[in-house]
């Protein structure tokens, strides 16, 4: 079940005039799906906007020699894809769910519909696509004038505010355990590097404490020690904060639609 109330909650979507969230709860839809679940394929039709209102999303590219690399990875707050939404055309890239992640989403034909009738919500959703291009634009100017050791350490620092269900205006706990999957190949795709010399730098910062393995694929981050690293980098740049899952209508909509299904 979906309600203005929730819809207004959501960052994506704040600030919106009522007329505009009711319009908006007429067509987003929930699924809430199992981790490794694609949601597209790069090449596939544009056919919906996504919103993570809980969970974690793999971005990932297939180059010309079939090699598939991680970009990005998304978490609660974000939306996605950010090109080719109201143009049409292919996605640009691959999205797999990494856990259990619950989903707002709108097809992109019943989004295309609304926005020619709302200007206030398609100047809206500009804006919204205005604040993810800085942060891209950042992220190549962390690749191309950082070294990979700072560039991992940025990677770290993301993942770790990454943190399901906290509240944006809380900082991370001094020793925070990314909860998201990846491999030292995938770290190394994030940071823009080898992945024999990412898993060096880990070893690294292992000795130094600021990481400890918790697990298969799993690392914990010590805060205070990953600030001290960055604090001659200059920082890095972070996606805007996001809300936590919006709890109104979660109980009624569990109960009627159930996991994996629409």
């Amino acid at each position: 079940m979906v309600t203005t109330e929730w819809i207004g909650r959501l960052p994506l979507f704040s600030g919106l005039p009522d007329a505009s969230l009711t319009a908006l709860a007429d067509i987003v839809r929930r699924r809430r799906l199992p981790g490794r679940r694609p949601l597209f394929y790069q090449g596939d039709p544009v056919t919906a906007l996504y919103y993570i209102n809980q969970g974690r999303v793999r971005i990932s590219v297939v180059d010309e020699g079939g090699e598939e690399s991680t970009i990005n990875v998304l978490g609660d707050g974000d939306f996605f894809p950010h090109t080719g939404l109201l143009l049409g055309g292919t996605y640009p890239a691959t999205a797999t769910t990494l856990v259990e992640t619950d989903l707002a989403y709108i097809l992109r034909d019943d989004l295309v519909a609304l926005v020619r009738r709302d200007p206030e919500l398609a100047f809206h959703l500009l804006l919204e696509m205005g604040k993810r291009v800085q942060v891209l634009q950042a992220r190549v100017r962390e690749l191309l004038h950082r070294d990979l050791r700072g560039r991992v350490l940025c990677v770290l620092l993301r993942l770790a505010s990454m943190r399901r269900g906290a509240s944006p205006l809380a900082a991370p706990p001094e020793e925070t355990e990314l909860d998201i999957p990846l491999t030292h190949e995938e770290l190394a795709h994030l940071a823009g590097g080898a992945r024999e010399s990412v898993s060096r730098i880990l070893g690294e910062l292992r000795r130094e404490g600021v990481v400890q393995h918790a697990g298969r694929r799993r690392l914990t981050v010590r805060l205070s020690l990953l600030t001290r690293a960055l604090a001659s980098s200059g920082g890095c740049p972070l996606l805007p904060p996001a809300s936590p899952p919006v709890p109104e209508a979660d109980a009624l909509w569990s109960q009627s639609h159930p996991r994996g299904g629409r």
